[in-house]
């Protein structure tokens, strides 16, 4: 059997832009000598039983210019960040749609036309067929940076299921050759300028979910990262962080583009915290650190503010389900909307909804330099510039005005330009790279050595370091919990907040460190749930407490979360047991 090649590797970023920026965004493509614009017709194909996108494949014929193209895309890395593609023409631009047909064996040479075949094998009795379409009007144009040459498409268009429809205008940034932290160079300087935002969900997903007749698709769970006992701790880091964003983009992306449910808000909360308990955990690595430290604080804000979004409609999950039927109840109705008094008790949330506060807090420029950093984590170091060394480099640029780097990345903002996305002259390289590295970006050339620890030599293994920290935390966590019923409701919530750490970061290092550390985080899951009940009560107490004062369903509410928190109180101890037991699962 012949072995396939390995499918190119594309890396771009994506962005919806503003509607009110649309006209500005389309001439800063344009520049002043603009290409014109191209329009790309496309079928996408799929299994009746949607075979294709359940793998994470996308197949499609495009009309581009004089020729047909049929693309095959791979399943992303958890953001669509980087994809497996493989375009083969297919057949002259004047043939009609109508007499084309996609033919998987054009991809038969390729890694991802291979998995393409395997997978339809399986199924010979489900064709292919058109599911959705897209009508694109792409104007592009190709930047010069000092890190490498990106394209811009600035896409108008549609896409199309049946007789539904979905607008599409966004702005791809995508790597052409050179270092992809070209990609993150661009894409920083126009979000920032355009107020753009990162969205991860491809044409294809977006179709495949209009084609369904979705208007979201579920929510991002979390996964673990795959670590490698050989890996040191700063690989470690890079892997676990890629697991975090793999959970964290898609759920931002959702949120962001306003048609979200509340678990999505939670899930993108929950990949936050388990980005922070990520960060710590490996905290005392310096290569580690350094890597992580730029994520921290970022990460810790979006998370608060996010909890503040949540917290405004923490009424809608289990607590406000239970507190309805409880009023019902005590109302004597059978919950029908038109009787008096029927239904939740009303409590405003101050600041605004939840899904208006959200919606704006993703959209921000801290959120999304956030998540662009995100990206950058397990990208290659930035080079640095041969025979120059790394501190003169740093040096060098401590007096560079700072709008040079402004200009070798994004047209001049008074006039736009082709030529002002070039480097300013031939030696501009050296001090973009240079001037980079000061900055310390993850993924720049900061802390470019993994691995390499100058006071001890050889390092502790990976699973030795990391069985060390979680045994210790884990001892801490087991003494508060022994001692629950003496802490007040400032140190319940932190020992809630210890024990989500714990059990995230065991569920990074599980497997590494065996059977024995899996199962101890079954009593951390079930500790959690009685704490997170808990806070939950204390977040709707304290909004009823604000109403209650003029809304006497709000003075109902309040009385039955009183009654129910010291119910949950009671169970605690006993719900807690099972931890103040369970010896030292982490240790080694």
């Amino acid at each position: 059997m012949s072995s396939a090649a390995a499918s190119p590797i594309e890396f771009e970023l994506k962005f919806q832009v503003p509607e009110a920026r649309r006209r500005a965004v389309r001439a800063w493509v344009a520049g002043r000598s603009p290409a014109a614009p191209q329009r790309l017709q496309a079928a996408y194909y799929d299994t009746p039983e949607r075979a294709l996108a359940e793998a994470g494949l996308a197949l499609r014929l495009r009309h581009e210019g004089r020729h047909w193209v049929q693309t095959l895309k791979g399943a992303g890395d958890g953001g669509n960040l980087q994809r497996e593609e493989d375009e083969q023409v297919c057949a002259d631009g004047d043939v009609p749609a109508e007499a084309l047909l996609p033919d998987p064996a054009r991809h038969a040479g390729s890694a991802v036309g291979q998995r393409l075949l395997a997978l339809l094998a399986r199924r010979p009795e489900a064709p292919l067929a058109c599911r959705y379409r897209t009508d694109i009007e792409r104007l592009a144009r190709v930047l010069h940076t000092p890190a490498g040459r990106v394209e811009l498409a600035f896409d108008t268009g549609r896409i199309i299921a049946s007789t539904a429809e979905q607008p599409v205008c966004e702005l791809e940034i995508e790597a052409l050759d050179g270092h992809p932290v070209a990609v993150l160079d661009v894409a920083r300087r126009w979000a920032l300028r355009h107020g753009l935002w990162l969205d991860t969900r491809s044409k294809a997903e977006r179709g495949d979910l209009l084609a369904r007749g979705l208007d979201q698709a579920p929510p991002t769970l979390a996964r673990a990262p795959q670590l490698e006992r050989r890996d040191d701790m700063r690989r470690a880091l890079q892997r676990t962080v890629a697991a975090c964003r793999a959970q964290v983009l898609p759920n931002a992306s959702q949120v962001a583009s306003g048609d979200w449910a509340p678990e999505h808000v939670h899930q993108l909360r929950v990949g936050l915290r388990r980005l922070r308990s990520a960060l710590r955990l490996f905290a005392a690595d310096p290569a580690a650190a350094a890597l992580g430290a730029p994520l921290a604080e970022p990460a810790a804000q979006l998370f608060r503010r996010l909890g503040d979004a949540r917290d405004a409609d923490v009424l809608a999950g289990d607590i406000g389900a239970r507190l309805a039927q409880a009023w019902r109840d005590a109302a004597g109705t059978d919950g029908d909307p038109a009787l008096p008094g029927a239904g939740l008790p009303a409590v405003p949330a101050p600041g605004g909804t939840m899904r208006e506060r959200a919606d704006a807090v993703l959209r921000d420029p801290a959120s999304q330099a956030l998540l662009l950093d995100l990206v950058a984590v397990d990208l290659p170091p930035r080079p640095v510039p041969a025979g120059r060394p790394r501190g003169a480099a740093a040096a060098a640029v401590a007096s560079w005005p700072v709008d040079r780097w402004d200009r070798a990345v994004r047209p001049d903002p008074d006039a736009p330009d082709a030529d002002a996305d070039a480097s300013a002259d031939a030696g501009s390289d050296a001090a973009a790279a240079a001037a980079a590295d000061a900055t310390r970006r993850p993924g720049d050339a900061a802390s470019a050595a993994p691995g390499r620890h100058a006071d001890h030599d050889p390092a502790p293994s990976l699973r030795r370091q990391l069985a060390r920290r979680l045994d210790r935390w884990h001892r801490a966590v087991r003494r508060a919990a022994r001692g629950f019923t003496a802490l007040d409701e400032p140190g319940r919530h932190a020992l809630r907040k210890r024990i989500k750490r714990l059990r995230y970061a065991g569920e990074f290092a599980g497997p590494l460190l065996g059977e024995a550390a899996l199962r101890g985080l079954g009593p951390l899951k079930r500790a959690q749930a009685v704490l997170g009940e808990l806070n939950d009560l204390a977040v709707a107490i304290q909004a009823c407490r604000e109403a209650a004062a003029h809304d006497p369903r709000a003075a109902f509410a309040l009385g039955w979360l009183l009654a129910r928190r010291e119910a949950v109180l009671a169970e605690a101890p006993a719900r807690l047991r099972p931890l103040g037991r369970s010896g030292r699962p982490f240790k080694r």
